[in-house]
């Protein structure tokens, strides 16, 4: 009797765990909200060398002819582009600019790579572009001081911290004028070069927002600032303190305002710059609610909108270093090709650079914050982001 005991419960005990451990791994299923959020993938990261501060204000991928893709930076400091491989982040090649010599290209400050026998750089504190190309010599100058009625223009940098990469269409370069222009009495946002006639035109699109700014008593310096991306069809605008987006035709005559509003923002103010110095000013500019970069990912129709949540910064964190990288915590709005907001992904403080993404064939890359645990000293390491259904 004994023996039939110990025989029943040695098949019995298999069993009864099973069970309990069927119990246990059949969670209940997920289901789709009908949103979308934006997931890291596995083994997507990218990790590049790099000498160079790796938080420029001057990064973009570029796409030759036969389809490699490079991402390219430039090193303010030695005067030149760096390429890089997209998919293993191996040095390729520098392209100097020579300073001195003539017909040299100078200094410059933001560019844009529409070949390699066509790079447009922003020249320093000049309204003017040069073209050039691998040689570093001039092949092309530029001049937009004014427009064919004498109406003066700012310098164009072509930047990606606030994202303005010069675009071009339809024959014509096309400009941003991110400051306020005090000697126009108005505040145009964008203006054209064509590239046969040398004939600048200032586009009828100005700063939605100027009024509300020109009322407050004073500014800390990035109320004026916007991020604009192209799809092809169209130019769209994102404005810092506006929680719309704007859409224009090439020419900027058809303007369509569309709402674009994050869930973690209730209301948007201007800062009062008044009595503020330069650390308490970059505190504020770290705390307050407002929008930021605007990106196009052609690969899959999506529109990427950067929402800055109202964030308290704590003694001791640093405020410079946190401008500098993107603020502390950011959340990055989903829009599908007609402009429909279809989720909104929220990012942990600390973790992701919101000025350091581009987009690939592979998704939406994102660079590693270098507080972040998962930083490589002295290398940028970027993770790739899919969109995917939300589950719940």
């Amino acid at each position: 009797m004994k023996h039939h005991s110990t025989y029943f419960l040695l098949i019995l005990v298999p069993f009864l765990f099973s069970c309990n451990q069927k119990r246990t791994n059949d969670s209940p299923p997920k289901h789709p909200t009908g949103a979308y959020i934006l997931e890291e993938m596995k083994d997507s990261t990218l990790t590049i060398d790099n000498a160079i501060d790796p938080i420029r204000k001057l990064m973009f991928p570029f796409r030759d002819r036969d389809g490699r893709e490079y991402l390219t930076f430039q090193n303010i400091d030695a005067n030149e582009i760096i390429f890089y491989d997209m998919h293993d982040g191996a040095w390729l090649f520098t392209i100097p600019f020579n300073t001195e010599e003539e017909n040299w290209v100078g200094t410059f400050k933001g560019y844009s790579i529409v070949s390699l026998d066509s790079i447009f750089l922003c020249r320093e504190g000049e309204s003017a572009i040069i073209r050039t190309d691998t040689s570093g010599r001039i092949a092309g100058k530029y001049n937009y001081q004014a427009d064919d009625r004498n109406r003066p223009l700012l310098p164009c940098y072509s930047f990606s911290f606030i994202n303005t990469p010069l675009q071009f269409f339809d024959g014509k370069i096309y400009l941003t004028q991110q400051a306020p222009n005090r000697r126009l009495g108005k505040n145009p946002v964008a203006a054209t070069i064509d590239i046969e006639t040398d004939k600048v035109e200032i586009l009828p699109f100005n700063n939605p927002i100027s009024e509300k700014i020109q009322q407050a008593d004073s500014l800390v310096g990035i109320e004026f600032a916007f991020s604009r991306c192209f799809d092809r069809t169209n130019f769209i605008y994102s404005f810092y303190f506006d929680e719309n987006i704007y859409v224009t035709s090439p020419d900027h005559s058809n303007v369509k305002k569309i709402a674009c509003k994050s869930r973690y923002i209730d209301s948007l103010q201007v800062i009062d710059g008044r009595n503020l110095r330069d650390e308490e000013a970059l505190r504020k500019m770290n705390e307050a609610p407002m929008y930021g970069n605007l990106i196009y990912d052609p690969y899959r129709d999506f529109y990427y909108r950067i929402a800055y949540p109202p964030t308290r910064m704590a003694s001791g964190e640093k405020q410079e270093k946190t401008w500098k990288y993107g603020r502390k915590r950011f959340s990055v709005i989903i829009m599908d090709k007609n402009f429909h907001q279809i989720g909104e992904t929220l990012f942990p403080e600390y973790e992701y650079v919101s000025t350091l993404l581009f987009v690939s064939r592979k998704g939406l890359y994102i660079g590693i914050h270098p507080q972040s645990p998962r930083s490589v000293p002295g290398k940028i390491v970027f993770n790739c982001f899919q969109v995917v259904p939300e589950m719940i």
